[in-house]
């Protein structure tokens, strides 16, 4: 490190022993969770944490089905099943979320001791206890918290192979058995997770073959084949859990949702995700505290994403460092621009997608900011973290209603229905939240399947069921069923009637309340 500021020589390992190791870990991990468990409970439910809620409530082969074919791994929704916890119970789910998050923030503190000294381990777990984007998904019923667990696993494993480069050291020396194990839990974990899991992975399996890389700093054959080793079984993992269930969801299902429904490539989506990575959503620090103002939630945001940047490629570029911040520079920077390269065509500009990238930008600004000389690097950090503090304090205190009484109404009526298992087709203002509904009523039977639901594609829809003589239920606003349908379709009709809207039931038999003739 520059100057011989830093606490030791960067890249090489530290001799704290394992109690210490232990005891960065242990305090990383407490902060992180008690800052992460801070008003879990204050927001309300999303469409996508009510999917986890009913995979996690059906039987075994119920939930793998559910989620496999739909392109997403069964292996975060299988460890929420065998926990025990009760699916229906949102802030437990939530909280287990924020343990396996908080157990990254574990793992990069006692790793980025081991390798960087420990102000680099301070500056480390602050930054990652304190970062809106991993607080906000760790407060969310959803993968990312175990993913993050396993790629800091990974990402310090990568590390410590990393630092072996240029060292006599032979296979079986007892300081490379953690770095393999790390390095092979932790990228095989993340491939099981979730897609992005895999893409980071390859990312930084690739890094031995990089320009520049394969014939100077990594061309040690024993590092080589240390690393080709070490990357067996995640390798493997990756590819049988892509061919198994991210294929169907990458190349299968996906069509064109990602470019015509999420944000399309541009200065207004690239500002979003600055505001996602810095704030976890702006909107909601902005709720939390109404002094932000979302110009001044939108600068610090900005401010805070800049920062790391800079303090991340410092890290990067100074030589002394390497080759043990190769694998920040391939995680953070290359996940990164390999993200923004395959958004230009298909939009993954969403602040989740960005965290695994984001948790080793924020390692590499903790080990730049160490390199600094101290007056420096605890002036520049403490102007950091005082910016990220309002911001963290938001994401954790966001209060977020999305649930609304009129769908809780046409979602009881049709559930209540004898023929509640037959198609739907409903409008898109309320499409989303009556199958959000309709989820959570059937979390407590898990022989049924999903709610059959169709948006009504222009009429389409309404005429192929009409036409096919089997039951059915339409949900519309009561203008479009006077203007449109009630000429053509009304005498069929078993009709009900819920505030502006009509829910019409046809083929189903006689008109029973609260469905009546019209």
């Amino acid at each position: 490190m520059d100057n011989g500021t830093a606490s030791q020589p960067a890249g090489a390992e530290t001799t704290a022993g394992a109690p210490a190791l232990l005891a960065a870990g242990l305090a990383a991990f407490v902060a992180a969770l008690a800052l992460r468990l801070t008003g879990i409970d204050s927001r309300d439910l999303w469409l996508d944490e009510i999917y986890t809620q009913f995979a996690a409530s059906r039987d075994w082969l119920g939930l793998v089905d559910d989620r496999v074919s739909r392109g997403h791994s069964p292996f975060y929704f299988a460890i929420l099943k065998l926990t025990g916890i009760d699916p229906a119970n949102v802030t437990a789910v939530r909280g287990l979320s924020a343990v396996f998050d908080a157990g990254a923030a574990g793992v990069l503190a006692a790793g980025t001791l081991r390798y960087f000294g420990a102000r680099a381990a301070l500056f480390v777990a602050v930054l990652y206890v304190l970062s809106p984007l991993h607080i906000h998904w760790a407060q969310n019923a959803r993968p990312y918290g175990l993913l993050m667990l396993f790629t800091a696993m990974g990402l310090i494993g990568a590390i410590g192979l990393l630092d072996t480069v240029g060292k006599d050291r032979p296979d079986g020396d007892p300081a490379l058995r953690w770095p393999r194990l790390l390095f092979t839990i932790g990228w095989s974990g993340a491939a099981l997770t979730m897609t992005g899991g895999i893409l980071a992975y390859l990312v930084v399996l690739c890094l031995p073959w990089w320009p520049g890389l394969r014939r100077s700093h990594l061309s040690d054959p024993s590092f080589r084949r240390r690393w080709v080793r070490a990357q067996k079984i995640p390798s493997w993992t990756a590819f049988v859990t892509f061919v198994l269930v991210s294929r169907l969801h990458v190349a299968d299902r996906i069509g064109n949702y990602w470019l015509e429904t999420r944000r399309p490539f541009g200065p207004e989506a690239l500002g979003l995700l600055l505001q996602e990575v810095g704030a976890g959503d702006v909107e909601q620090a902005v709720d939390a505290f109404p002094a932000l103002w979302p110009d001044v939630a939108l600068l610090l945001s900005a401010a805070t994403v800049f920062a790391v940047l800079l303090a991340a490629i410092r890290a990067v570029t100074r030589p002394a460092l390497r080759p043990a911040t190769f694998a920040l520079l391939a995680l953070g920077f290359g996940l990164l621009a390999v993200m923004l390269f395959m958004s230009l065509n298909t939009s993954l500009l969403t602040g989740r997608y960005f965290t695994p990238a984001w948790l080793a930008l924020l390692v590499a600004a903790g080990v730049g900011l160490a390199t600094l000389r101290p007056v420096a690097s605890v002036g520049l950090g403490a102007a950091l973290v005082a910016v990220m503090i309002p911001l963290a304090l938001g994401a954790a205190h966001s209060e977020v209603g999305r649930r609304s009484a009129q769908p809780q109404q046409i979602a009881a009526l049709i559930d209540a229905d004898a023929n509640r298992h037959a198609p739907i087709v409903i409008f898109r203002p309320v499409f989303r939240n009556v199958r959000m509904e309709l989820m959570l009523l059937r979390l407590d039977e898990p022989a049924l399947p999903r709610p059959d639901m169709h948006g009504e594609r222009g009429g389409e829809r309404v005429e192929r069921f009409f036409a096919s003589g089997a039951p059915f239920f339409l949900a519309l606003p009561e203008t479009i069923w006077s203007q449109t349908y009630a000429a053509d379709y009304a005498a069929e009709a078993c009709l009900a009637e819920i505030e502006a809207w009509v829910i019409a039931r046809f083929f189903a038999g006689p008109c029973e309340p609260p469905f009546s003739a019209p």
